[in-house]
């Protein structure tokens, strides 16, 4: 997420003065944002960050972890390095994926610290094929977000404000979970996520 808004279609009243994507005269800036959204629930969990560093990251597994005590937490996502960099690696239960990650060259002997060895973190990876980032529901989640804030937004010299709000909205999105569940496609009955949808009911059959 940047600084400096994005363009994007609005509407406003007739009265009201035609919004616009107002860009600021100070350096941009960015922030990044590690999220996992629970395809059954809808329940979002997120961290903003300047940086997604290592640590955070393992933090943030850690956390979805604590939030499903008992479970193996299986987590769909992109083939960024630092997903398999090997303190996070470490910081796992054996992963279970059938093909070898590539990493950077920088990491091949690289040994993992002892801290990351002992968590043993209940965490599933299950990686999207190359430039299949349209795969992920959560994509659609940064699409809301961008909708309900980035695009158009009024605080291009105001960084603070701007991070202000967005973290807001990663800790209580203005959204019922059924409704950004459907959003997302998962609760289609139908398309690219239906499969997903029947597992849903079928696990909430279970549980009634």
């Amino acid at each position: 997420m940047h600084l400096q808004p994005s363009a994007s279609y609005d509407w406003v009243e007739s009265s009201v003065p035609q919004p616009l994507a107002r860009q600021g005269h100070r350096a941009d800036k960015a922030l990044r944002i590690c999220g996992a959204l629970n395809a059954f629930t809808g329940d979002f969990e997120a961290i903003v960050r300047n940086q997604i560093t290592v640590p955070a990251l393992i933090e943030f597994f850690k956390t979805l972890t604590h939030k499903h005590p008992g479970k193996i937490v299986q987590i769909v996502l992109d083939n960024w390095p630092v997903h398999v960099h090997p303190n996070v690696l470490a910081a796992l239960q054996v992963q279970l994926y059938p093909f070898e990650r590539k990493v950077p060259a920088s990491w091949a002997n690289l040994k993992p610290q002892k801290k990351y060895l002992k968590m043993n973190l209940p965490v599933q990876l299950h990686f999207l094929p190359t430039y299949a980032s349209w795969l992920n529901p959560i994509e659609k989640v940064w699409k809301m977000l961008k909708q309900d804030l980035v695009h158009n937004h009024p605080f291009t010299d105001r960084f603070d404000v701007l991070k202000k709000h967005i973290v807001q909205w990663c800790n209580k999105p203005p959204h019922e979970p059924n409704s950004i569940l459907r959003y997302v496609g998962l609760l289609a009955h139908v398309g690219l996520f239906s499969n997903a949808f029947n597992c849903a009911f079928t696990n909430m059959s279970k549980n009634v």
